[in-house]
This record gives C-alpha cells, structure tokens and sequence, in this order.
C-alpha cells in the first residue's frame, strides 16, 4: 500500500491552520491517510496527540513539531524493521532531520494553496523551530509570530515535511530506499 505524497503534503499545509500547529499538521495528516486506507490499528490512534509540538514544543522554539508529528508516524510504521544493522525508523528520522536543515523554506510545492505564493525562500540550517522561523522571519522582515506571511511559511513547510517523509516511506516498503 502506498500513501499519495501530494495529498499527505496538501492535508500538512491545510491542517496547519486548521488543527493546532506543525505538529498536528504533519501526524493528522499521515495519520489520516493510514485511517483511510489501513484502517485498524490506525483508527484507535489519538487525533490530539500531537497538539503540543506547535512552536516547537509549548512555544519553546526547540525541535520542529511538523519533524516531531512526522517522526511519531515514520517510528509506527517502520519500527522494528531492519534492511541492514541500522532500524528504518532510526535512518529515516535521521535523513528526514538533515534533509530539513539543508532546505530552503518554504517550497513552492503547496503554492497553489496558498494566498501568498512565491515567498522569500531561506535554508532552514537546523531542525529547530526557532532556528528555522527566526532566519527566514529576518530575511522576510517578518516580526510577529502571528503575521501571515509566517502562517503561510509554517504551513508550507509543515506540507513539505509530511510529502517528503511520505515519499520516503513508499520508497522503503518498495524496496527502493537508501539511507545514504
């Protein structure tokens, strides 16, 4: 069974503004799709489970809450399963958290959604949410967290958290993923 990466993405971007924040954004939106098509045990899975991850934890600005929903669902879905020495769950989180701070946020991917397309595009260079909004708020002339521009930045970035670790995952369970 493969998950839709585009959809999982569009549900990230969406359910940012609508369930709480980045980290329910990205595990309600994997989580959804696993409902959908899997079913049980998906469906006894809590939907508020992640609420407390937005702004990096409690508003704390630590680890990314769309990285730390993502990584709840990556450790379900694959825990327990070995290519080689290393645990998937363990390898994806890994390069899910590199691929994170070498991107430059946010991506056009979810543009079509969004009131405010081709934004200001700075590299994340760290996993951390304070990092992260703080960068690309500077270059952006962004000073408030509540700001629309940064609504919009967060969502996308929640988007494209989730569509890549969904691209991921189809990779892995096709045989076809390469924790290099």
């Amino acid at each position: 069974m493969k998950l839709d990466p585009l959809e999982a993405g569009r549900r990230g971007y969406r359910f940012y503004k609508e369930k709480g924040g980045c980290g329910s954004a990205s595990y309600l939106s994997l989580l959804s799709l696993l409902k959908e098509q899997v079913g049980h045990p998906w469906t006894t899975m809590p939907d508020m489970l992640m609420v407390h991850a937005a702004a990096g934890f409690g508003g704390h600005g630590t680890l990314c809450g769309a990285l730390a929903g993502a990584s709840v669902i990556i450790n379900m879905v694959t825990y327990g399963e070995k290519r080689d020495e290393y645990l998937q769950n363990n390898a994806i989180v890994d390069r899910l958290f590199w691929w994170y701070a070498e991107q430059d946020f946010p991506t056009e991917r979810f543009d079509d959604l969004s009131p405010l397309p081709k934004q200001i595009k700075v590299k994340a260079m760290s996993p951390l949410c304070h990092t992260s909004v703080s960068k690309w708020s500077l270059a952006a002339g962004v000073t408030d967290l509540h700001d629309q521009a940064k609504i919009e930045r967060c969502a996308k970035v929640a988007g494209e958290v989730v569509y890549i670790v969904t691209t991921a995952l189809n990779e892995l369970f096709d045989g076809k993923w390469d924790k290099s």
